[in-house]
């Protein structure tokens, strides 16, 4: 299962920031709607992992970041502020993404050896 996460994590972390950057353009507002349910879907995930693995901390700003993006009864904020909110959620998200992957990796390396040595940096 760590190696499954490990590889939709891989996956997340390239997709993500790009989505979002995305969202930093002059654009649809569908587009802004997705991305509160792209962002929800992911914390969510993060959040789940996070709390499996005791990363208490990680699981808490993963909850504030979807109580921040949340799609049903949304913020309404001014575009600079929204700007600033998706950055740092890049930020945190990638951030957040890149060390619960070393840890799945970790995991990996020393419960399934054998599985180890498909996991690629």
């Amino acid at each position: 299962m760590d190696y499954f996460n490990y590889k939709v994590l891989t996956l997340i972390w390239f997709l993500l920031p790009v989505y979002l950057f995305i969202g930093l353009l002059p654009i649809p507002f569908w587009y802004h709607a997705s991305i509160r349910w792209v962002v929800l879907a992911v914390c969510i995930y993060l959040a789940i992992l996070s709390f499996t693995n005791n990363f208490i901390i990680i699981f808490v700003l993963m909850l504030c970041i979807v109580f921040l993006f949340r799609p049903i009864y949304p913020f309404i904020l001014e575009g600079i502020i929204w700007i600033t909110f998706n950055i740092a959620a890049i930020v945190l998200i990638s951030i957040t993404i890149y060390y619960i992957r070393e840890e799945l990796k970790r995991k990996a390396e020393k419960y399934f050896p054998d599985l180890s040595n498909n996991i690629n940096n």
